[in-house]
């Protein structure tokens, strides 16, 4: 008596193989609850840790020249903020943390109970 597959999935390698607990490993993060993203601005990638210590890790460089203060790059980086939250794939948008938007929130929040910030704006761009 033959019964039906239990799903539509091929394992072609053994379980051991890299490639098949890859499969696992998504699976069981595709499953869950939560995830964590981070997005950082203003570092410039490199590696100037010793390649032979793993123990010592590289340093952080920045990049000089970012600067976020123009109105636009605070409405680019607010607007992406608020797309990551919104999109399908992202979690709960009560779980995701932007800098940015904090401070917008703060910021007509502020002015919304008569005490403005930030020179009088009641929203970025400041």
């Amino acid at each position: 008596n033959i019964s039906p597959p239990s799903s539509t999935a091929v394992q072609l390698l053994p379980e051991s193989h890299v490639v098949e607990r890859y499969e696992t490993w998504k699976q069981d993060f595709a499953e869950e609850d939560s995830s964590e993203m981070f997005v950082v601005w203003g570092l410039t990638p490199g590696d100037t840790g010793d390649h032979n210590n793993p123990e010592l890790v590289t340093d952080l460089l920045a990049d000089l020249d970012w600067d976020p203060s123009s109105r636009e790059a605070q409405r680019w980086l607010l607007d992406f903020c608020n797309a990551t939250a919104s999109d399908p794939a992202a979690p709960r948008a009560t779980d995701i943390g932007c800098p940015l938007r904090d401070m917008d929130d703060w910021l007509v929040d502020s002015a919304a109970a008569g005490q403005p910030r930030c020179g009088g704006v009641s929203r970025l761009a400041v």
